[in-house]
């Protein structure tokens, strides 16, 4: 009997080794429309639509290549499931003969009937199982996701609202979190089972604030937001709805936001004493070389919130409190997606605030 054995070590190495090859092709190639020499031949009236047919053109070679390599894995997967189903059946068949004694089946052929087995085994609708995977995570992992949106949206020069919302990128948020080392293998392997378009949708629900339990919100870390930006809005001797909804001072509301950055790589702690020692040291001004003023400020607002919403002082919240790090990991979670938010439109960061901390 003529067959062929494939080598599914050599098969998933090379898809890896592809997917490496179109991220890299991806992050490194020319944008014709964001380059000088372009852009002036463009002003002249020289092009002829080069730059647009160029972009485009690349733009489809990446999505080709990246449809074609989840087509290639949904192939593979259905072979797979094909040979196991086979060898279910030759075990189930063994089992009979060995019972019956003759070599009988309770089916005329002895097989099941693959004739409505699908070519290609299909995606799924696996939103809820993803989503609940980022709610499980930790600050650090979180952190790694964002890190991944911020550099996409760095990388194609436009706003994390576009890519978390445009077709055209799709397909790179789905192979990007599929190539990203540090991201756990077991939501990597629901993105592969699931349709292509819902990390995508799970993430824009997520860095929008429209599940706030997932990037550490609740009435404490709001507190802080209002605070801060409270703060920051009597130092440019503006109102807080002025600093959210006047178009005038979006930058600066951008440059404060942009604090909250290196917030979690610092809270970042194994146990409860380390951040203990650290929570006092900022709050009485020691060791802090390391932090600006405003990171400073943040962490001070959190340590306020935290003692306030356990009804007591600052000291005994630091002391006592055996819950501290799942407040600092809810704080760090909401920096994380206060930084991603200088990466929005002008338009989403004031909207989001103002849901935020019903600012009207």
């Amino acid at each position: 009997m003529d067959y062929t054995v494939i080598d599914m070590e050599i098969v998933n190495e090379s898809l890896n080794n592809l997917d490496s090859s179109i991220l890299t092709f991806d992050a490194n190639r020319l944008i014709a429309k964001n380059t000088l020499f372009f852009q002036k031949m463009q002003e002249a009236g020289l092009d002829n639509g080069f730059i647009n047919s160029y972009d485009e053109n690349n733009d489809k070679l990446i999505s080709t290549l990246q449809v074609s390599k989840q087509t290639l894995l949904s192939i593979l997967k259905n072979m797979e499931e094909l040979d196991q189903n086979v060898r279910d059946e030759i075990s189930s068949l063994l089992e009979d003969n060995n019972h019956s004694g003759s070599g009988g089946s309770s089916s005329s052929s002895g097989f099941a009937d693959y004739s409505s087995t699908p070519t290609v085994d299909q995606l799924i609708d696996n939103s809820k199982s993803q989503l609940e995977q980022y709610a499980n995570m930790s600050m650090s992992d979180l952190q790694v996701v964002a890190n991944e949106l911020l550099k996409l949206a760095d990388e194609n020069n436009t706003t994390l609202d576009k890519i978390l919302s445009g077709e055209d990128y799709t397909l790179k948020i789905h192979s990007r979190l599929l190539a990203c080392p540090n991201l756990s293998e077991s939501l990597k392997t629901l993105i592969e089972q699931g349709n292509t378009d819902i990390s995508q949708k799970t993430l824009a629900n997520i860095f929008s604030g429209s599940s706030p339990e997932i990037i550490g919100l609740n009435d404490k870390t709001i507190n802080v937001v209002r605070a801060y930006l409270t703060m920051v809005a009597s130092n440019n001797n503006i109102s807080l709805q002025q600093l959210l909804n006047d178009n005038n001072y979006s930058s600066v509301l951008k440059n404060y936001l942009g604090n909250f950055k290196n917030i979690p790589t610092y809270l970042n702690s194994e146990n409860d004493q380390s951040i203990k020692d650290m929570l006092f040291d900022v709050y009485d001004g020691n060791n802090i070389s390391n932090l600006n003023s405003s990171e400073v400020s943040i962490i001070r607002e959190f340590i306020d919130a935290s003692a306030q919403t356990n009804n007591s002082n600052v000291e005994t919240y630091l002391n006592n409190n055996t819950n501290i790090l799942n407040d600092v990991n809810d704080f760090g979670k909401s920096s994380i997606f206060l930084n991603s938010l200088t990466k929005f439109s002008d338009a989403t960061i004031s909207n989001v605030l103002n849901a935020l901390i019903n600012i009207k």
